[in-house]
C-alpha cells in the first residue's frame, strides 16, 4: 500500500474523531448525557476498526 494513501486514510479518520469527539462533547454539556456517550462510542468505533483493518491489511 502506498504511503500516501495511508497518510491521507489518517488525516480522514483524525478528521473524523475530532469532529464526532467535539459534538459528542457539545452534547453531553447539552445535558444529553446518553446521546453524548453514544457519540463517543461511536467515535472510537469508527476510528479502531479502520485502523484495524489497515494494520491487519498489512
Amino acid at each position: 500500500m502506498n504511503i500516501v494513501v495511508i497518510v491521507l486514510i489518517i488525516a480522514v479518520l483524525c478528521w473524523n474523531a475530532i469532529y464526532t469527539v467535539s459534538y459528542g462533547i457539545w452534547t453531553i454539556k447539552d445535558k444529553n448525557i446518553k446521546g453524548g456517550i453514544a457519540l463517543l462510542l461511536l467515535a472510537l468505533a469508527s476510528v479502531s476498526i479502520p485502523l484495524y483493518l489497515l494494520w491487519k491489511r498489512m
